[in-house]
């Protein structure tokens, strides 16, 4: 009876231990190659450079007043008259 050691693969692209430069252990037996982790790094500085573009990009229109501001405050924080004030008018201008 030969013993075959067990060859663990990346459970994304499925390559073995010896095709790539690190197999990185996760919890109950996942894996990822470092072929995989950086893939998934340049995906996610895409998304973050493609949100940073449209977050620079993004106007709204504000059609309440200070006072109509305070108003919609006053329906969800009791007292705080000045602070519901300041923010108000922080929030129009």
């Amino acid at each position: 009876m030969s013993f075959s050691p067990i060859k663990h693969r990346c459970n994304f692209c499925n390559r073995t231990h010896d095709e790539v430069e690190r197999l990185i252990a996760g919890p109950e037996q996942i894996y990822i190659c470092n072929f995989c982790v950086e893939l998934c790094h340049n995906l996610l500085q895409e998304e973050d450079g493609d949100e940073l573009e449209t977050e620079d990009n993004f106007e709204f229109e504000l059609t309440l007043s200070p006072r109509e501001i305070a108003e919609r405050l006053n329906e969800y924080v009791i007292g705080q008259q000045d602070a519901k004030r300041v923010l108000s008018v922080a929030v129009y201008n």
